[in-house]
């Protein structure tokens, strides 16, 4: 909330450290991230930036639709 007023772009990457201390990725969507409320908390101090999407997942463009395709219908609960 207190640094609303300076962010300018939004990085989407669910990753995790599993306990062998190997990085591992999720599909944005999945896991214990709240994208939900970090979405609807856009929307209400109307940030008008862009959402960059990582996946680290194969196929990479499938993925990467997957995960658009998942933000757009948690955003379409913040319109």
């Amino acid at each position: 909330e207190f640094v609303k007023e300076y962010v300018a772009n939004v990085h989407v990457k669910r990753a995790f450290e599993d306990t062998e201390g190997k990085t591992r990725y999720l599909t944005t969507g999945k896991g214990d991230i709240n994208w939900e409320g970090q979405i609807q908390t856009l929307a209400k101090n109307n940030y008008k930036g862009y959402l960059a999407i990582e996946t680290h997942l194969e196929p990479k463009i499938k993925e990467s639709e997957k995960c658009l395709e998942i933000l757009k219908k948690i955003g379409q609960g913040c319109v």
